[in-house]
């Protein structure tokens, strides 16, 4: 994932998923509700680092993740 990628707001939920932060609706263990109500698998390794950006997003730290 490069930098300019993050600094966006888009990161990786899965292998083969990227999403950017702003529609998200929720987050689950193993699934991201996104704002259309469609669930996207979220990894196991990467559930604390999505959910720590959503948090930042939502925060108003949209470059601190």
């Amino acid at each position: 994932m490069n930098e300019k990628t993050r600094s966006s707001g888009f990161i990786p939920c899965h292998c083969s998923y990227l999403i950017h932060l702003r529609y998200i609706r929720g987050i689950g263990k193993t699934a991201v509700t996104m704002d259309n109500g469609q669930e996207l698998p979220l990894s196991r390794r990467l559930y604390e680092s999505v959910n720590r950006a959503f948090i930042d997003y939502y925060r108003g730290e949209q470059n601190d993740f």
